[in-house]
């Protein structure tokens, strides 16, 4: 990582963009661990997002808590066209977990500790011969002590506008999230439909400068596809809505405040909040994909393609047409898998692969022109085998992650340019220990590296410096996230068990050129789940 002074930067403004983005404050402690394929349909997976998240290892086969992966336009895709023609068998699962994350190893916009408590359910099933349907349900409680600094639920995404203020009071946030799908075949086509609703609340705990936060998001996929008999393929389209709004209000009693309505590297307003302040953002966003799946010499597999766009407007007047600030982003994806049986159907290989693109730009109503502009792109690729043997059931999972983020801030004529490389690997071995109980560990290992260049703290203000220099750096060091996992299942009957699962997860920095700014010491992860699984 290396610096960049204020006249190299406005000499090199030409120079080409790269990237930058996150998900929520307490993104471990919530993750449900599930495979991607499993929720992938979801109408309220982000468009046109890429989320800035911490270093992680690539996660475990998940040999006890999951079925073998899935490959197929409903799977892999998303499309609901394609669930009646994909969802051949039921499984349904209902699931408590309890999460604790902490450690000094942490952005300024992430909390220093977390609690998490959640239940979920997600199933999927055929609806007589030509139906399926699949549905998802979830419902956490986050407790944030020493909070951060950020006022909006994810403060880590790839707009720049973010509204922070100067306190760090504890928080309490619940999540409801409700989503399902259906799907239907006739005559050689598919058509399906996929709903979903999310709502949170955020409130501070005993301070004398409180916060409160409202979240709601509403999303909707339709998709269409037509079986080719002919030469067995399956073509699809499909198109996404996600919208939503988001309110904080920062209340000034019995103390007054600052807030701090971040929109780059420059240095924000300091607004002295006396009244109460109001921020509200207004959130759309759409996509439009084209996918191809078939099989190949018994392989099945899938291809896709979509265009994606998104508008969020940013605004603190309560009138009908307000001052607004706004972040327009447009990118691509592009997406695929494979899946391979090989010796009798013992030894199963799962490739898939995904990439995209966005270039955003933020604008101020007080100023012309584009204030900010940020290109990125992610790369995820991934290998699954799973080997059978009984008693035994060995996995690995390969993994390899590339993000790109270039950021310039035409205010003050500085840019970033972050490239980071995680390539992984995860291992689970599982053994049936009597005739209805399997247990099973796993270990998984990531090794972050990045070549960055940032601009130099020196040359701007003490906000860059408290709130944005230290994430940077963050991400300009190199890491080794690790995880184990001990998990046991029981089965209860001939399509029912039961299982527990614990996990450690840990992550800590392996060198800096830039310790004075990046943060230091270890952050780690324990979590435990209790599920009930009807299927496979």
């Amino acid at each position: 990582m290396r610096y960049v002074s204020l006249s190299a930067v406005a000499a090199a403004l030409v120079a080409p963009s790269l990237l930058a983005a996150q998900q929520p404050a307490a993104e471990r402690a919530t993750d449900s661990g599930r495979p991607a394929w499993m929720t992938v349909w979801s109408p309220l997976a982000p468009i046109a997002e890429h989320p800035r998240r911490l270093p992680r290892s690539p996660g475990l086969p998940e040999l006890l808590l999951a079925p073998s992966p899935r490959v197929g336009l409903f799977w892999t895709a998303g499309n609901p066209a394609a669930l009646a023609s994909d969802v051949t068998e039921r499984r349904n699962e209902l699931r408590l977990s309890g999460g604790w994350d902490d450690g000094r190893y942490h952005r300024p916009l992430d909390p220093e500790e977390v609690s998490a408590v959640q239940f979920s359910g997600l199933g999927w099933q055929p609806l007589g011969r030509r139906g399926a349907a699949a549905g998802r349900v979830m419902v956490d409680q986050e407790m944030l002590g020493m909070a951060s600094f950020a006022d909006i639920a994810e403060p880590h995404t790839s707009s720049p506008l973010v509204l922070s203020d100067s306190s760090l009071p504890e928080m309490r946030r619940v999540r409801v999230r409700l989503e399902g799908a259906l799907g239907w075949r006739f005559g050689g086509w598919g058509l399906g439909v996929a709903t979903g609703v999310e709502v949170r609340d955020h409130r501070t705990q005993h301070v004398r400068f409180p916060r409160v936060g409202r979240l709601s998001a509403q999303g909707v996929a339709l998709g269409l596809m037509r079986e080719l008999p002919l030469v067995r393929l399956r073509l699809a389209a499909y198109g996404r809505w996600l919208g939503g709004s988001e309110r904080i209000t920062l209340v000034a009693y019995p103390s007054p405040g600052l807030a701090y309505q971040l929109d780059g590297y420059n240095e924000p307003d300091r607004r002295e909040v006396a009244q109460p302040y109001f921020r509200r953002i207004e959130r759309d966003a759409w996509s439009l994909g084209l996918g191809l799946g078939g099989e190949l010499w018994g392989a099945p597999w899938t291809i896709f393609g979509e265009r994606t766009s998104r508008d969020d407007a940013h605004s603190s007047e309560r009138r009908t047409h307000p001052a607004t600030d706004r972040w327009s982003a447009k990118g691509w994806v592009l997406g695929g898998a494979i899946q391979r049986p090989l010796f009798g159907d013992r030894l199963v290989v799962t490739a898939q692969a995904r990439y995209s693109r966005l270039r955003g730009s933020a604008t101020r109503f007080d100023l012309q022109g584009d204030i900010f502009r940020s290109q990125e792109s992610v790369l995820h690729a991934s290998a699954d085998l799973r080997y059978t043997s009984p008693p035994w059931t060995a996995a690995a999972l390969f993994s390899l992650g590339r993000e790109k983020r270039t950021r310039h801030d035409y205010i003050v004529r500085v840019y970033s340019d972050i490239e980071s490389w995680t390539p992984g690997l995860g291992l689970e071995v599982a053994r049936a220990v009597g005739p209805a109980t399997t247990a099973s560990l796993g270990l998984a290992l990531s090794a972050y590296s990045a070549t960055s260049i940032i601009p130099n703290p020196e040359a701007l203000g003490p906000v860059y410096n408290l709130l944005i220099a230290p994430e940077l750096a963050l991400y300009a060091t190199r890491a080794v996230p690790l995880t184990a996992a001990l998990a046991v299942r029981h089965r209860l009957g001939e399509a029912t068990a039961i299982y527990v699962r614990a996990l450690r997860e840990s992550l800590e920095p392996s060198g800096s050129e830039y310790t004075e700014l990046a943060p230091s010491g270890e952050r780690t992860l324990w979590s435990m789940a209790l599920g009930v699984v009807v299927g496979p």
